[in-house]
């Protein structure tokens, strides 16, 4: 475990460097409002395809790259079944393929941000707050209106105890949130909880 945790560091120290490098070279991306969400919950659906592009594995002509899509159903399962470190170094190589130039274009965005966000999500999971920051913002960078990135950056506030971006980003992440109950629920939670620090 002890090797595994020395790896995932490492990882993750290699990962803020690229990080910063990225930022400069990446610095606009479309906007999508797909979330990783819908994409685990819906499959490709969630990235706003048709059953007929789904079965053709066509997206606007485009082929599919399946293989990014399966890497970012892996890595979901991983978080979901708690095992945020799998998650986060399975995070860290797809975004290191896709920056070695695999993927390009629109392809590229795409999965390049999902990617972050998992890489965001994990990594708060596992209370590394600057590396979860890091990863967060530059997932907010690709989708500003990824509801996760925002509910997962919004907790990373609240640790560090700036309530004030902690409550402005849970609150911009239920106005992106899809239309769940649960989630919709747990992020006025969230929000009351946060406006009760502030008071």
């Amino acid at each position: 475990m002890n090797i595994l945790n020395n790896r995932f560091n490492m990882l993750l120290v290699l990962k803020a460097a690229l990080l910063i490098l990225v930022s400069h070279l990446v610095s606009t991306q479309p906007s999508f409002s797909q979330t990783v969400g819908e994409l685990s919950l819906g499959g490709l659906r969630g990235m706003g395809m048709t059953g007929t592009e789904i079965s053709e594995g066509r997206s606007a002509g485009n082929i599919i790259d399946f293989t990014s899509y399966n890497q970012l159903q892996k890595i979901r399962g991983y978080i979901n079944k708690g095992k945020n470190e799998k998650a986060a170094i399975r995070a860290i190589r797809m975004i290191e393929q896709m920056e070695s130039g695999r993927n390009t274009g629109l392809q590229k965005s795409k999965y390049y941000g999902f990617a972050y966000n998992e890489l965001c999500v994990s990594t708060t999971n596992l209370r590394k707050v600057e590396y979860a920051m890091d990863a967060c913002n530059k997932a907010l960078t690709i989708f500003p209106e990824n509801w996760e990135s925002l509910k997962s950056r919004a907790t990373l506030y609240f640790m560090t105890e700036d309530y004030s971006n902690s409550l402005a980003d849970f609150k911009k992440s239920l106005e992106y949130s899809p239309d769940n109950n649960g989630i919709n629920t747990a992020l006025n939670r969230n929000i009351s909880t946060v406006e009760n620090k502030l008071n």
